[in-house]
This record gives structure tokens, sequence and C-alpha cells, in this order.
């Protein structure tokens, strides 16, 4: 998975990140979408330790947005890390414990989110 402890430069790495971040018991994530060049990615899952049972009627009634923010530093961390980019950051789309079936992120260039309106 790593090459000596440490992430390949290439969506290999990325993927092999995440499945690193799962593994660890984080949550039952996968990678949908990656494009290198672009510096994106789109990440789901289910199970999230962020978005436990117990976590989601504290959400629902504190937070309109996603809970998930630890995950959201960690995919925008691998991603800075394999492409060597520091303008990523991440978003969360979807929530569980907003009752969303599972929560999705979406990593992408500061630019391209705040062009499609999403606020840190």
């Amino acid at each position: 998975m790593f090459d000596g402890g440490i992430l390949p430069r290439d969506e290999n790495g990325y993927n092999a990140g995440v499945e690193a971040y799962s593994q660890a018991g984080f949550g039952d994530f996968h990678v949908k979408e990656f494009n290198f060049d672009a510096g994106t990615a789109y990440v789901a899952g289910t199970e999230t330790f962020e978005a436990s049972d117990g976590q989601k009627q504290i959400v629902a009634q504190e937070r309109s947005n996603g809970h998930c923010n630890h995950s959201r530093g960690v995919f925008a961390a691998f991603m800075r890390l394999v492409t060597g980019r520091n303008d990523i950051e991440c978003v969360e789309v979807k929530c569980e414990a907003l009752g969303d079936s599972a929560c999705e992120f979406k990593v992408a260039p500061r630019e391209v989110l705040e062009n499609e309106e999403f606020i840190f």
C-alpha cells in the first residue's frame, strides 16, 4: 500500500491513503472519482466515526451543513501530498449525520470550490 511509509505521488497513492484511513476504523470510505492533473477527487463513506448514531441528533439540531471536519482535512491533506499542491480544500456535500445515505466529499483546488459557491 505504502512504499516505505510514503504515499506514492499518483492516483494509487491517494487511493492507498483513503484505504488506510478506512482500515484504521474511521469509516468505510472509497474514492469514486480522481483526477490527478486537476487535483480533484470525490470520496464517499458510510459508518463514519463522525456521523455515528449518537452524533446524528446533535448535528441535526446544531448545524445545517456537514459534520465530518476531520475526514475533510484528511482527504484534502492526502491530495496535497500526492499532487504537491497547496491550494487543495475539501467540502462535505452529503452527510450521514444529516440523514443522507452516505457522507460524500469533494476535493478540489480552493478556486474551483469557490466558483461552485461552496463556503468554507
